[in-house]
């Protein structure tokens, strides 16, 4: 939708939508942590409730945009509500399974946001050939509000209700976000570790993603509907592979306190290398077949990387005490 909107707004350049897409993620994550503050203090599903309306409402007002500044603006609010999505909800998953089986269950939360990011693409894809950039964006909104509803239905756990001491007693635990609390996260390497991957990782795959659309355009010449296609069933692998990976690493864990890391490591290897052949081609022909030859290697590699995160977000609810676990989520989703 780049093009489009540097069009229709009369843009210098793509690169400027770039930058609002860039600046919007780094809104995102530094409002993660005001979310995380007002957690302790509220309830997570009222919490929710008010951040998916309030990015409703500005997703639903950027269709009012007329120049860089009012998209860049409406996009810096509506950041502030995707912000809290994330974070509470996997700090509301911690607090509903118990850790033998959070592989799996992150996994399914992975999957269902392939499947919302695969249709907000698909409806941005499609839709931009027949209509004005507005209409996609206003159906996103309107979705927005109709998740609103179904959060109503959504009953609030039990913090902690999942972590006891051995001796059967709940743990008294505190969700501030506190000096101390961060001074543990540095003592844990394996949470300091994580994090920095999951910082190469976000920087690598959301490069990748991001310009996944444009390359097939613009190198291959394919139509945006087209390479819509393409890019949906690319990242669709992961709806299988999330909740695939997360029950393997489950599994392997009850004989390897390490074996959900050493799952991890195997899709980064396999993907990783499946990725570097894949683009390694696009240096030698940008013909038809090979088009067809780069998205079946790259579907395969987006499979194995669809086990990665699931796997890393249930180690970090492992590893670090329930006190800075909505420390850890945010950071980590500032990272």
């Amino acid at each position: 939708m780049a093009k489009e909107l540097t069009i229709a707004l009369s843009l210098g350049s793509e690169e400027q939508v770039a930058v609002i897409n860039s600046m919007f993620l780094m809104v995102a994550a530094l409002s993660s942590l005001i979310w995380a503050v007002l957690a302790d203090k509220f309830q997570r599903k009222t919490l929710l409730i008010v951040a998916t309306i309030e990015w409703s409402i500005f997703t639903l007002l950027t269709i009012f945009a007329t120049d860089f500044y009012s998209l860049l603006i409406f996009q810096l609010f509506t950041a502030i509500g995707f912000g809290a999505a994330l974070p509470l909800t996997f700090s509301l998953i911690v607090d509903l399974v118990d850790s033998e089986n959070r592989g799996r269950k992150f996994g399914v939360l992975s999957a269902v946001y392939v499947l919302g990011n695969g249709l907000g693409q698909m409806l941005s894809g499609f839709l931009i050939d027949f209509y004005t950039w507005q209409v996609p964006i206003f159906i996103i909104s309107i979705s927005g509000f109709f998740c609103t509803g179904i959060l109503f239905l959504l009953i609030e756990p039990i913090r902690g209700a999942m972590d006891k001491t051995s001796g059967g007693t709940d743990i008294d635990l505190s969700y501030k976000i506190k000096l101390k609390d961060l001074q543990k996260i540095w003592r844990i390497k394996s949470t300091l570790g994580l994090l920095i991957f999951n910082f190469v990782m976000f920087i690598s795959i959301g490069a990748i993603s991001s310009f996944f659309i444009s390359m097939l355009k613009n190198d291959f010449m394919l139509p945006s509907s087209l390479a819509t296609i393409f890019l949906i069933l690319v990242f669709s692998s992961q709806v299988v592979s999330g909740p695939l990976f997360g029950k393997m690493g489950d599994k392997k864990r009850q004989t390897d306190k390490k074996g959900r890391i050493k799952v991890v490591l195997i899709c980064l290897l396999g993907g990783s290398s499946l990725y570097i052949i894949a683009y390694s081609l696009t240096f030698v022909s940008t013909g038809l077949m090979v088009a067809f030859i780069f998205i079946a290697i790259i579907y395969i590699g987006a499979f194995l990387f669809g086990g990665i995160d699931p796997l890393t977000q249930a180690t970090l609810g492992e590893i670090n005490p329930p006190q800075i676990r909505s420390t850890i989520y945010s950071l980590n989703f500032l990272a």
